[in-house]
C-alpha cells in the first residue's frame, strides 16, 4: 500500500494533432467517432484528380475498384471503416501505377499492391511525424 501523502501521478494529456488541412493525416486516421473519418471526395495522382465514392450497392467481390479512364476510384461501404481505409490506399496505388505506366500485367500489379498497401498504410498509421514531413509545403 503507498503512502496516503504520495502523490498519484495524473495521465499526460496527448498533445493535440497538428491541424494539415483536408487529406490524410493524423487526425484523420486517428479519428474514433462513430462515423469515423470521411474520405477525401477527390484524389490528385500526377495531374490526374480522381472521384472517390463510397458506395454500399457493390456489385462484386472486390473491396474497391479503380477505372483510370474516367478517373474514379470507389470503395465498399460496407467493410468496416480501417479495411475501407486501406481499400482506399490500395486503390490509390493502382491509379499511381497505371500513371507511372508500369504495365498492364493485372495479376503482377495486384500482388505487388496486395502486398504493398497493407504495411504502406501502417507505416503512416505508426509515424504521423513523416506524414506531417512528407506533407510540409
Amino acid at each position: 500500500m503507498s503512502p496516503s501523502w504520495r502523490k498519484t501521478r495524473k495521465p499526460k494529456p496527448k498533445p493535440a494533432a497538428p491541424d494539415l488541412g483536408e487529406g490524410l493525416g493524423p487526425r484523420d486516421l486517428s479519428d474514433t467517432s462513430a462515423r469515423g473519418p470521411q474520405p477525401p471526395a477527390q484524389i490528385r495522382v500526377g495531374p490526374y484528380i480522381y472521384r472517390v465514392e463510397v458506395s454500399s450497392e457493390w456489385y462484386n467481390t472486390n473491396d474497391g475498384r479503380t477505372d483510370s479512364e474516367i478517373c474514379k476510384l470507389w470503395v465498399n461501404a460496407n467493410l468496416a471503416p480501417c479495411m475501407q481505409r486501406e481499400t482506399l490506399w490500395h486503390e490509390v496505388m493502382h491509379a499511381a501505377w497505371n500513371y507511372a505506366q508500369l504495365g498492364t500485367d493485372d495479376r503482377g500489379e495486384e500482388d505487388v499492391i496486395k502486398f504493398l498497401s497493407p504495411v504502406l498504410v501502417q507505416i503512416l498509421l505508426d509515424n504521423p511525424a513523416l506524414v506531417i514531413y512528407l506533407t510540409a509545403k
